[in-house]
């Protein structure tokens, strides 16, 4: 019973020393355990400063503070990039890809409303193409009407002609007749004898009207193409 008592006992020669090798360990775990409260018990809502994780007095640790960017994700960001993993190249690629497309979609839109603007004004032009063909059959009896008012304009300007070529026969007709009535007022109202001239003198002044007569007539139908059917 004794010896079982010096056995047990913490500085017996019998019992191995574990305290020299439990130290490191116990160091260990603390460590590990103030590296994973400001992650894992922050997101579970813990406080870091808990009652139930307090550290013995006697115990000589020190806080460590573990960066963000532990050793783990950076051996496996360089095994990542060992392998050929190119995710961080191909951001700007897909960057690049994403703005053509873009670019792409602005040029079909644009292009899209100028078709659309195109189709507007052929429409437009339709309705006035429409407009002008319901309008034929009156433009054709204006045109009708236009070529008949030039042609009657044109046989008027032939008339008027005729008129400034008949007036100086007019005036020499009237002034045939004044002599006439001179001569006989000077023969003393009597009628001179039948002569030669006095003969010519009046077939002459008989032919005058039958001629403008005559003229006129033939103006007249030249310049009127319509009155005959």
């Amino acid at each position: 019973m004794v010896l079982l008592l010096l056995w047990l006992l913490p500085g017996s020669a019998g019992r191995p020393d574990l305290s020299d090798q439990k130290g490191p360990q116990r160091l260990g775990n603390l460590a590990e355990v103030a590296s994973e409260t400001p992650t894992s018990f922050r997101s579970r809502g813990i406080p870091v400063t808990s009652p139930d994780f307090e550290s013995d007095p006697g115990d000589d640790v020190v806080a460590q503070v573990v960066p963000r960017d532990s050793g783990r994700h950076r051996s496996h960001r360089e095994e990542s990039v060992a392998c050929g993993d190119d995710r961080v190249d191909r951001r700007s690629v897909t960057r690049d890809a994403v703005r053509a497309l873009a670019g792409e979609i602005l040029r079909g839109r644009s292009s899209a409303e100028r078709h659309a603007e195109v189709a507007y004004r052929c429409a437009d032009a339709l309705d006035d193409l429409k407009c002008i063909v319901r309008r034929l059959p009156r433009l054709e009896d204006y045109r009708a009407l236009s070529e008949r008012l030039q042609a009657v304009e044109q046989a008027n300007a032939s008339l008027h002609a005729t008129v400034r070529r008949f007036a100086p026969l007019e005036m020499e007709v009237v002034a045939l007749r004044a002599q006439k009535q001179l001569l006989v007022q000077s023969l003393g109202g009597r009628r001179p004898k039948d002569s030669f001239w006095r003969q010519r003198f009046r077939v002459h002044m008989r032919r005058i009207p039958v001629r403008l007569e005559q003229a006129h007539e033939k103006h007249r139908v030249g310049a009127h193409p319509f009155g005959k059917v």
